[in-house]
Protein backbone atom coordinates (compact mmCIF):
# COMPACT_ATOMS: atom_id res chain seq x y z
CA UNK A 1 0.00 0.00 0.00
CA UNK A 2 1.28 3.46 -0.85
CA UNK A 3 0.85 5.69 2.21
CA UNK A 4 -0.24 9.23 1.38
CA UNK A 5 -1.80 12.08 3.35
CA UNK A 6 -5.22 10.78 2.31
CA UNK A 7 -4.77 7.31 3.84
CA UNK A 8 -2.27 7.90 6.67
CA UNK A 9 -3.74 8.34 10.17
CA UNK A 10 -3.24 11.84 11.59
CA UNK A 11 -1.42 13.11 8.47
CA UNK A 12 -3.91 15.93 8.01
CA UNK A 13 -3.98 16.96 11.69
CA UNK A 14 -1.50 19.74 12.47
CA UNK A 15 -1.07 18.89 16.19
CA UNK A 16 -2.48 15.48 17.12
CA UNK A 17 -3.03 14.74 20.79
CA UNK A 18 -1.24 11.96 22.63
CA UNK A 19 -4.53 10.05 22.79
CA UNK A 20 -5.00 10.36 19.01
CA UNK A 21 -1.45 9.11 18.42
CA UNK A 22 -1.90 6.25 20.88
CA UNK A 23 -5.23 5.17 19.37
CA UNK A 24 -3.80 5.27 15.83
CA UNK A 25 -0.75 3.24 16.90
CA UNK A 26 -2.93 0.62 18.64
CA UNK A 27 -5.17 0.33 15.56
CA UNK A 28 -2.10 -0.11 13.35
CA UNK A 29 -0.33 -2.52 15.74
CA UNK A 30 -3.37 -4.81 15.91
CA UNK A 31 -3.28 -5.20 12.13
CA UNK A 32 0.46 -5.73 11.73
CA UNK A 33 1.22 -9.22 10.43
CA UNK A 34 4.68 -9.05 12.02
CA UNK A 35 7.20 -6.60 13.45
CA UNK A 36 8.44 -4.19 10.78
CA UNK A 37 12.04 -5.18 9.99
CA UNK A 38 14.58 -4.69 7.20
CA UNK A 39 17.95 -6.20 6.34
CA UNK A 40 21.04 -4.32 7.39
CA UNK A 41 24.16 -4.51 5.24
CA UNK A 42 25.08 -7.61 3.27
CA UNK A 43 24.27 -10.22 5.92
CA UNK A 44 20.76 -11.62 5.27
CA UNK A 45 20.57 -12.70 8.91
CA UNK A 46 21.00 -9.18 10.32
CA UNK A 47 17.80 -7.17 10.59
CA UNK A 48 16.68 -4.08 12.43
CA UNK A 49 13.35 -2.38 13.02
CA UNK A 50 12.25 -0.16 10.16
CA UNK A 51 9.73 2.58 9.49
CA UNK A 52 9.09 0.71 6.22
CA UNK A 53 10.05 -2.92 6.46
CA UNK A 54 9.67 -5.99 4.29
CA UNK A 55 6.41 -6.25 2.35
CA UNK A 56 5.82 -2.50 2.96
CA UNK A 57 5.04 -3.27 6.60
CA UNK A 58 5.39 -0.23 8.89
CA UNK A 59 6.45 0.10 12.52
CA UNK A 60 4.35 1.95 15.08
CA UNK A 61 5.55 5.42 14.11
CA UNK A 62 5.93 4.38 10.48
CA UNK A 63 2.19 3.70 10.41
CA UNK A 64 1.64 7.40 11.12
CA UNK A 65 3.95 8.58 8.33
CA UNK A 66 3.40 8.94 4.63
CA UNK A 67 5.90 7.14 2.41
CA UNK A 68 7.55 10.49 1.63
CA UNK A 69 7.98 11.21 5.36
CA UNK A 70 9.32 7.73 6.16
CA UNK A 71 11.86 7.46 3.34
CA UNK A 72 14.57 9.75 4.79
CA UNK A 73 14.27 8.13 8.22
CA UNK A 74 15.10 4.60 7.06
CA UNK A 75 18.06 5.75 4.99
CA UNK A 76 19.94 6.96 8.09
CA UNK A 77 22.69 4.78 9.51
CA UNK A 78 20.90 4.96 12.88
CA UNK A 79 17.18 5.22 12.14
CA UNK A 80 16.10 4.72 15.75
CA UNK A 81 13.48 7.40 16.58
CA UNK A 82 15.31 8.48 19.71
CA UNK A 83 18.47 9.18 17.67
CA UNK A 84 16.55 11.03 14.98
CA UNK A 85 14.79 13.03 17.69
CA UNK A 86 18.18 14.21 18.99
CA UNK A 87 20.36 14.29 15.85
CA UNK A 88 18.01 15.20 13.00
CA UNK A 89 14.72 16.58 14.36
CA UNK A 90 14.07 18.32 11.02
CA UNK A 91 13.33 14.87 9.54
CA UNK A 92 10.38 14.49 11.90
CA UNK A 93 7.12 15.81 10.41
CA UNK A 94 6.02 19.15 11.89
CA UNK A 95 2.91 17.63 13.47
CA UNK A 96 5.12 15.43 15.71
CA UNK A 97 8.02 17.83 16.25
CA UNK A 98 7.20 19.27 19.67
CA UNK A 99 9.56 18.06 22.40
CA UNK A 100 6.63 16.54 24.30
CA UNK A 101 5.35 14.51 21.32
CA UNK A 102 8.86 13.43 20.27
CA UNK A 103 9.49 12.12 23.78
CA UNK A 104 6.06 10.43 23.90
CA UNK A 105 6.54 8.80 20.49
CA UNK A 106 10.00 7.54 21.46
CA UNK A 107 8.35 5.72 24.37
CA UNK A 108 5.61 4.13 22.31
CA UNK A 109 8.04 3.16 19.52
CA UNK A 110 10.22 1.34 22.05
CA UNK A 111 7.37 -1.16 22.54
CA UNK A 112 7.54 -2.11 18.85
CA UNK A 113 11.32 -2.24 18.85
CA UNK A 114 11.94 -4.01 22.17
CA UNK A 115 8.96 -6.23 22.96
CA UNK A 116 7.72 -9.48 21.47
CA UNK A 117 4.61 -9.00 19.37
CA UNK A 118 2.46 -11.20 21.65
CA UNK A 119 3.32 -8.84 24.53
CA UNK A 120 2.24 -5.68 22.72
CA UNK A 121 -1.30 -5.46 24.16
CA UNK A 122 -0.06 -5.65 27.76
CA UNK A 123 2.82 -3.27 27.05
CA UNK A 124 0.51 -0.81 25.31
CA UNK A 125 -1.91 -0.99 28.25
CA UNK A 126 0.95 -0.25 30.66
CA UNK A 127 2.09 2.64 28.44
CA UNK A 128 -1.47 4.04 28.44
CA UNK A 129 -1.60 3.82 32.24
CA UNK A 130 1.80 5.55 32.66
CA UNK A 131 0.72 8.34 30.29
CA UNK A 132 -2.83 8.83 31.62
CA UNK A 133 -4.39 7.67 28.36
CA UNK A 134 -7.58 5.75 27.79
CA UNK A 135 -6.89 2.07 26.98
CA UNK A 136 -10.21 1.62 25.15
CA UNK A 137 -8.50 1.23 21.76
CA UNK A 138 -6.63 -1.80 23.13
CA UNK A 139 -9.89 -3.42 24.24
CA UNK A 140 -11.42 -2.70 20.84
CA UNK A 141 -8.55 -3.77 18.60
CA UNK A 142 -6.86 -6.51 20.65
CA UNK A 143 -9.78 -8.65 21.78
CA UNK A 144 -9.04 -10.74 24.85
CA UNK A 145 -9.46 -14.47 24.37
CA UNK A 146 -10.54 -16.07 27.61
CA UNK A 147 -10.41 -19.80 28.28
CA UNK A 148 -14.21 -19.98 28.03
CA UNK A 149 -14.17 -18.15 24.69
CA UNK A 150 -11.41 -20.41 23.34
CA UNK A 151 -13.23 -23.55 24.49
CA UNK A 152 -16.51 -22.41 22.91
CA UNK A 153 -14.81 -21.90 19.55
Amino acid sequence: MIRTVANTPLASISMPSKQQIFDAVVYHAARMPKKSMRHVGDDPMVKCCAYRGEDNNACYIGGLLTDAEAAPLDTRLNSNFSSIREEAPDLIPLRFRSWELRHFMTGIQSIHDSEDQEDWPAELRDFAHRNNLSPLAIDEHFPVTTTATAEAA
